[in-house]
Parts: C-alpha cells; sequence; structure tokens
C-alpha cells in the first residue's frame, strides 16, 4: 500500500500557500489589536472618565492622551486611596457651583475644602511634570509629553532629547 501518490502528480499550490499565509497573519493582527484594545480600555471607570474629563478643566486642554491619563489616575490612586472619590468630589463641585475655570475652582476648593485643593494641585502638578508624587516616591508617568514642554514645542526639544548638535539650542533662532 502506497501512502503518497506520485510526487510529481500533484504539484504545489502557491495560490493555496498564499491563502493560508494571509489568513495566519490576519488571525494574528486581529488577536493582537485585539488584546491591544482590551488593555486600553480595561481600566476605565466612570472614576477614570471623570478625571479625565477634569484633567481636560484643569489643565485648559481638549485634547489629552486617554492612556497617559488612565497611567496618572492609576498612579495617583496608588498613593491616596481615596482618589478616586475626591476626583468625583472636584468634578462635582465644578459642575453644582457652575465652575468653569481652573482658577474658579482652585480658589473656592482653597477656601473651602483645602484637602480637595490639594488633590486639585495635584492632578494639574501631574500633568504639568509628568510626574507623581514627590522624592523617593514618585513616579515617572510621561517626560516627553509632560505639558510644562508645550510652550517651546515648536523651537526646541524637551530637555535630554537632542535633535541636533550639542547646544543648538543656544543659537539665535531664525527669523521667520
Amino acid at each position: 500500500m502506497k501512502l503518497f501518490a506520485d510526487a510529481q502528480s500533484c504539484p504545489p499550490q502557491p495560490e493555496r500557500r498564499r491563502l493560508l499565509l494571509a489568513a495566519g497573519i490576519t488571525l494574528g493582527a486581529l488577536t493582537f489589536s485585539g488584546s491591544l484594545v482590551r488593555r486600553v480600555f480595561a481600566d476605565t471607570t466612570p472614576q477614570s472618565a471623570a478625571f479625565l474629563n477634569l484633567s481636560q478643566l484643569l489643565t485648559g486642554r481638549k485634547q489629552l492622551d486617554a492612556g497617559i491619563a488612565q497611567r496618572f489616575f492609576s498612579a495617583l490612586g496608588a498613593q491616596d486611596n481615596n482618589f478616586a472619590d475626591k476626583v468625583m468630589q472636584i468634578a462635582g463641585e465644578a459642575q453644582t457651583n457652575s465652575l468653569h475655570s481652573v482658577d474658579e475652582l482652585a480658589t473656592a476648593l482653597d477656601q473651602n475644602k483645602p484637602e480637595l485643593a490639594k488633590t486639585l494641585h495635584s492632578i494639574i502638578g501631574a500633568w504639568y511634570t509628568g510626574v507623581v508624587g514627590e522624592g523617593a516616591n514618585a513616579v515617572v508617568i510621561t517626560y516627553a509629553d509632560a505639558l510644562m514642554f508645550d510652550p517651546v514645542k515648536d523651537a526646541t526639544a524637551p530637555p535630554s532629547y537632542c535633535h541636533a548638535a550639542p547646544l543648538y539650542w543656544s543659537a539665535k533662532p531664525p527669523l521667520v
């Protein structure tokens, strides 16, 4: 009994191989993208969504990176067990009292609820420095995307990100 037919009678089928390769690549890509989507949205809660909305008010920016916001939310929550509740309280204060600017909200909290004011300032500080906490407890969440670099983003990169020759920033900028 022969297990294999004559090898010459069954020529290779490149179309089938290409189809199987394409199916494998597609399946791999779908698996990877699915895990990525799950990872990005796994920790989305009403509190973290409120944190992003509150951060937009506190920074005056309508477009903030949701991934960075999630990391800030987690890091700040790790340093303060009541952080999520405080975020909801600060957002509630802003909504209840129709406070539409960070200055109004900060002034109101500084006067009436200093503990919430401290949390508000830690949120603002995190977005602008990219760091949560101080000293040995400090956690760097982002460096290049810290908001403190935005005012000079068009002229220079964040320090230590050298995009030209050494001391390139010391030359007078070109007149536009």
